[in-house]
């Protein structure tokens, strides 16, 4: 039915265009607006709702909206400083809201569902054939697929018929969001949109996408302080790493009584090669294209996971290595406990985690080449990688969702978000190069700091498109020579070290880098670069995929603990791929990055 009034109302405008032509009617665009006030932005569009020079039709004059209202349900984490129920009191939330007020006459009603239960909740909702306007998607890919196939979702080509040209020319260009349409095609269409991870400051280091400069690369990091307390120097070597962790248990570092000093990763997960994994050639998880020819890799079969296995089997024989180990990002529980010497993560981040001692102090160590043949790899999260999916009911209004896509994907709504409310917590400089913040409370500090990201709004980081220190360094050393990391937060050196004491542990890492040359190591992908899956694809992964991800993570620690042997990997993997569909699976995960790679203008791989 919605489709059908779309096409009736492409008509109506059509026929109401060509009138105007004929008779002397007021310049104003108001004189062509139907009477329900929607933009008819698709008139004389294409069949992507945009002309042939890539705007939409009618941008260049002064649009009018009528007041319409969209339903967003979020999903509230407990995670930054408060909740939404604070945090819609403050101004810099209240302005924002004004300023979409202002820009489209959008109404956002907002519903937010706690993160435990917010799936539970939003699969309800496409039960009872309710959806909200518009949602944090978190389907799993077999009920996404199905909720496309039976018209739940609106399909984003129809919404941004009506795009004024803000959101349309960004999921269109390639030097903008494209890639974030092309990690969410499904088939010729997609049915839910994203806003790019990253910010305005980017390192180019090879493959898919740019990195990031400023807080993006991943290192071993070490208790720099608790080297310091023994007097030994930060390792350059594994055998100096493990020596290094037996000294801080033995001389009972952290002064607990207990010799719990150890090596933070990922074993029993899907994310154990985390960390010192690099050293040996593998990246932090399974099934991650290959940067530089974008073929998917399981670390369980490439050569360097041998001499890894070994290596960790030492670090737990001697009880240096934490069991509880997981996600590189649920590091904090843990790090607080005061008792990880080492861990892998971005520097910068680990050197802000609470422990409980106000002088630890973590530090990069050097990229270590741990098999003669073998390059380590260096992870580097990418700065232009999807930030959470967003969908629409069909049964939205198609202009309504238009106007919100159009204002997250905005300039102003950039600027507000990241740092508040302009005139209050920050300004431009005066040559309009830079931005000067202003001290200011809660209630008016940016929504990034007072607001969990996904409560009230998709969390919007387009700095890649709007930032003012919006910036690609071809290389390390010219983002060194630039002042990076610290130009990210602008500040200097100079200020970072009178603020808080120290060097920035990112600028560490980045030099450690620049004094490798490129043929040294190799860049790994932290995400991978794929369109949503195919209903075949999901209903495999659901058959399948958690029986393979459980052996992987059995076969992986028990080679460490010494449920297997060495000797026994080759018949490991065999079992992989006769008993559990390993190289259907991987198959698979290729064909959703080959699709991405042609939907980007990029050759498929062929693999297997």
């Amino acid at each position: 039915m919605k489709k059908l009034l779309a096409l009736f109302l492409a008509l109506f405008l059509l026929l109401a265009l060509f009138g105007a032509c004929s008779t002397d009617a007021p310049s104003d665009n108001s004189a062509s607006l139907p009477e329900d006030g929607t933009s008819g932005d698709a008139d004389e569009a294409d069949s992507t709702g945009a002309d042939s020079d890539g705007s939409t039709a009618e941008a260049d004059q002064p649009r009018e909206y009528d007041e319409k209202h969209i339903e967003w349900m979020g999903v509230e984490v407990h995670q930054w400083k408060y909740d939404f129920v604070d945090a819609e009191n403050f101004n810099s939330w209240q302005s924002l809201m004004q300023l979409m007020l202002e820009q489209y006459n959008l109404i956002e009603d907002i519903t937010i569902i706690d993160g435990e239960s917010y799936t539970t909740v939003l699969n309800g909702h496409l039960a009872a054939d309710d959806l909200p306007d518009c949602f944090q998607m978190r389907f799993d890919t077999s009920t996404f697929c199905s909720a496309v196939e039976n018209g739940k979702l609106a399909d984003m080509d129809e919404v941004l018929a009506y795009s004024d040209g803000t959101a349309y020319n960004v999921y269109h260009d390639a030097d903008k969001n494209l890639r974030e349409k092309a990690m969410m095609m499904y088939g010729d269409h997609w049915y839910c949109w994203s806003i790019s991870n990253n910010n305005g400051t980017m390192l180019e280091f090879g493959g898919n996408a740019p990195m990031q400069a400023a807080n993006g690369l991943y290192s071993t990091n070490i208790r720099k302080d608790w080297l310091d307390k023994l007097g030994l120097s930060v390792p350059q070597t594994l055998e100096e790493f493990k020596q290094a962790l037996l000294a801080f248990q033995e001389e009972d570092v952290n002064e607990n009584g207990t010799p719990d000093e150890r090596y933070y990763c990922g074993l029993g997960n899907q994310w154990a090669t985390q960390g010192i994994g690099s050293y040996f050639g593998l990246n932090y998880s399974r099934f991650i294209e290959n940067a530089e020819t974008g073929e998917i890799e399981c670390p369980e079969l490439l050569p360097g996971y041998e001499y890894w296995v070994q290596f960790m089997s030492e670090l737990y024989d001697e009880q240096l290595v934490l069991i509880e180990g997981s996600h590189p990002w649920l590091y904090a529980p843990t790090v607080g406990g005061n008792c990880v010497g080492a861990a892998w993560l971005v520097a910068n981040v680990l050197q802000n985690c609470a422990t409980g001692d106000p002088d630890s102090y973590y530090t990069p160590m050097p990229v270590i080449q741990a098999v003669e043949g073998i390059k380590p790899m260096i992870v580097a999260q990418e700065a232009v990688a999807s930030n959470g999916k967003v969908s629409y009911s069909s049964d939205v209004d198609l202009d309504a969702a238009a106007r919100f896509c159009d204002f997250l994907n905005g300039e102003d709504f950039y600027y507000y978000f990241f740092y508040g409310t302009p005139g209050i917590a920050w300004d431009f400089t005066e040559d309009g190069t830079s931005i000067v913040q202003y001290p200011c409370d809660d209630e008016d500090a940016p929504m990034y700091s007072t607001f969990l990201s996904n409560n009230g709004c998709p969390n919007p980081t387009n700095g890649n498109l709007y930032d003012v220190n919006r910036i690609i360094y071809p290389d390390v050393q010219s983002a060194l020579d630039a002042g990076e990391p610290y130009t990210y937060g602008f500040t200097t050196k100079e200020q970072f070290v009178e603020d808080f004491g120290y060097e920035n542990p990112m600028e560490l890492n980045l030099k450690l880098i620049a004094d490798l040359k490129t043929d040294d190591y190799v860049v790994g992908n932290y995400y991978s670069f794929a369109s949503m899956p195919t209903q075949e694809e999901a209903t495999f992964f659901s058959m399948y995929e958690n029986d393979l991800t459980t052996f992987l993570n059995e076969m992986t620690t028990g080679l460490i603990v010494g449920t297997y042997s060495v000797d026994q990997i080759e018949e490991l993997r065999q079992q992989l791929y006769d008993n559990l569909h390993l190289q259907e699976y991987m198959d698979y995960k290729q064909a959703a990055v080959n699709r991405y790679r042609e939907e980007m203008g990029l050759d498929p791989v062929v693999f297997g």
